[in-house]
């Protein structure tokens, strides 16, 4: 909308972002120069997130029926801002642990935090069926096998997205091997394949998904794993 009603000069001063932009990570933030117009929604969440010293809001513009719509405000991060990041970061990094039966077997997955669906939705055989990541990109998830597995390659199907795959095996002998590839250009909702330089003898198998674009935190998407 700005490129109608503002000058060049004037859109090169302002930047369309959500306060969302300002809370996963620090960036520069200058209370005497930055003037944010946030909706009420967003100007909750900034005074509930702790992270942000804010100002008394300069206006407060109404909803026609008189609610406050967008405040008007300068704010600042809190001294600790670096603390609270990286604890965040750190909660973000935990792997939660569930037993799972595949195939048979029993055997422990550890993954990122959910915040729709749940583990058995990956390995169900339905593709209709997802789990999608609360915040952590890369999106971990992590197969520990009680029996050692022959493995050759790995199938996902994921939600749209350009995305990196770090494939990380362990052998029985404690021997790790990290293998990665990169996904640009893919249809809608793929499948891909992912196939090992040679089949190897599997106790731990990690996928790191990373999605391309997204920063952190993000929403990854992931309908099936299989292994092979």
């Amino acid at each position: 909308m700005s490129i109608f009603f503002l000058t060049p000069a004037q859109r090169r001063r302002i930047e369309l972002i959500t306060i969302d932009g300002y809370l996963y990570q620090r960036r520069d933030l200058d209370r005497q120069r930055d003037l944010f117009i946030m909706t009420a929604t967003e100007y909750d969440r900034a005074q509930q997130s702790g992270k942000f010293i804010i100002m008394p809001p300069e206006q407060i513009i109404p909803y026609p029926d008189g609610r406050p719509g967008f405040y008007v405000a300068r704010l600042e991060y809190v001294a600790n801002i670096d603390e609270i990041l990286a604890t965040e970061r750190a909660e973000r990094a935990a792997l939660v642990e569930e037993p799972l039966a595949v195939g048979g077997q029993e055997l422990i997955v550890a993954h990122s935090r959910f915040d729709i669906g749940g583990i058995t939705d990956l390995f169900d055989g339905d593709p209709n069926t997802l789990a999608r990541g609360l915040e952590a990109n890369p999106l971990v998830i992590e197969l520990r096998f009680p029996n050692p597995q022959p493995i050759s390659g790995i199938e996902l199907a994921l939600g749209t997205m350009e995305f990196d795959l770090t494939v990380t095996v362990t052998t029985p002998d404690g021997e790790t091997q990290a293998f990665r590839q990169t996904y640009r250009g893919l249809p809608p909702d793929p499948t891909i394949t992912f196939d090992l330089p040679q089949p190897l003898l599997v106790t731990n198998l990690r996928l790191d998904i990373f999605q391309q674009g997204a920063g952190e935190p993000a929403h990854v998407h992931v309908r099936e794993v299989r292994w092979r």
